[in-house]
């Protein structure tokens, strides 16, 4: 197909690809795509890994499990 008969956006997409422009552009997206699920999985690990009314959220029994471990064995080094 000759350039002349071609639509703007047909050429524009053929001059992206000639210029190495369009791999370009799907990597980047590629990586904002990572970048963001990496962002999510971060805050999720801090949420999880961070002290306070978090953990209280998360999972109470737990916690008051951790707390009651904590004080037995404080009691028992200061005995």
């Amino acid at each position: 197909m000759a350039m002349t008969t071609m639509k703007d956006h047909e050429r524009l997409d053929l001059l992206k690809e000639i210029g190495g422009t369009k791999v370009y552009e799907e990597r980047r997206e590629e990586s904002l795509k990572v970048m963001k699920e990496t962002e999510g999985r971060r805050k999720r690990i801090e949420e999880v890994v961070s002290p306070g009314p978090q953990l209280y959220l998360l999972d109470p029994v737990g916690h008051a499990c951790i707390q009651a471990d904590l004080t037995v064995q404080d009691n028992a080094a200061h005995a």
